[in-house]
């Protein structure tokens, strides 16, 4: 005689097996917090390392997606390419030593021989479009004004937008508007509180002991860049052009000696130490946030295929 199938056995060992084990955790939720940050959600809550790509990958995800929808209420929006945020390690690109020869720190309004930034290809879209049109592509794009969310972060309580182009492409990698506002926001408020902590770090102290002496050789004894760009702002006696000649000189020295001694990156590291020591609450939540906004990631890659 022919023997029984197979299929409704194998079934019922995997289903009891399946019971003595415990229920399978469903794909879309974290694994159980082991107390340690993992890779991508120390570099969420420090935004660096893998984070100024990935975050480039989800913008560019985010306008595709965003073109797509807008094509199909009749507007020819552009693709937009999203420059990568700009990675703390490197202490050339955070400085800008040519953006401060010719901004400062942007305190003071700029001078008409300053060029002013150029337009970008969304903003030479929208100015073309005629009075009528603009009010329809904003309520394509960003949804009512009454259809909004309020969604409570470490940073605080913010409204979103529920309905439109862009909400609906944030729902499309994240799952849900509020948690990508939970993604966006959450970590960034846990990470400034790091900055805060970064000033006590022994390794921080020393290198601004050695940008304080920097800036006295140049000729500004400020004793951080913080009280250097605060003294500038309550300036307001001076004529403009004499306050943007300073604001340049200060903000070209404090630039230099940030370089010189490895001011941004020293920050970076301390705040990369101080996150394994952030409160469990804390690290428990970045680390579930890291879960979700790596899954938005890979769901980011089908709609840019060329991101590494």
């Amino acid at each position: 005689m022919p023997g029984r199938p197979a299929g409704p056995v194998l079934a019922l060992i995997v289903l009891v097996w399946s019971a003595g084990c415990g229920s399978p955790r469903p794909a879309d939720q974290p694994p159980p917090f082991t107390g340690t940050l993992g890779p991508t959600a120390l570099d969420l809550v420090t935004r660096s390392g893998t984070w100024p790509a990935t975050q480039r990958l989800l913008d560019r995800a985010v306008n595709r997606l965003n073109q797509m929808c807008l094509a199909r209420q009749g507007f020819s929006y552009p693709d937009l390419d999203v420059p990568a945020p700009v990675d703390p390690a490197d202490d050339v690109a955070v400085v800008d030593l040519p953006g401060r020869a010719t901004r400062g720190y942007g305190i003071t309004d700029a001078g008409p021989d300053v060029t002013p930034p150029s337009r970008s290809a969304a903003d030479v879209f929208y100015d073309g479009l005629p009075p009528a049109e603009r009010h329809r592509f904003d309520l394509a794009l960003f949804g009512s004004p009454h259809t909004r969310r309020e969604v409570d972060t470490a940073g605080g309580r913010y409204s979103v937008q529920d309905t439109g182009c862009e909400a609906d492409s944030r729902r499309r990698l994240a799952g849900d508007v509020a948690l990508w506002a939970r993604i966006t926001y959450t970590p960034e408020a846990i990470g400034n509180r790091l900055a805060v902590e970064v000033e006590q770090a022994p390794a921080y102290r020393d290198a601004l002991t050695a940008w304080r002496s920097c800036m006295r050789d140049q000729g500004h004894p400020y004793p951080t860049p913080e009280q250097a760009q605060q003294d500038l702002r309550a300036d307001t006696g001076t004529p403009a052009d004499r306050r943007r000649s300073v604001e340049i000189a200060v903000a070209s020295a404090d630039g230099n000696c940030a370089i010189r001694t490895r001011l941004p990156s020293t920050a970076l590291n301390a705040r990369r130490e101080l996150a394994a020591h952030l409160p469990h609450a804390d690290r428990a939540t970045v680390a579930e946030l890291a879960f979700h906004r790596d899954a938005a990631v890979e769901r980011a890659r089908a709609f840019v295929p060329s991101a590494p």
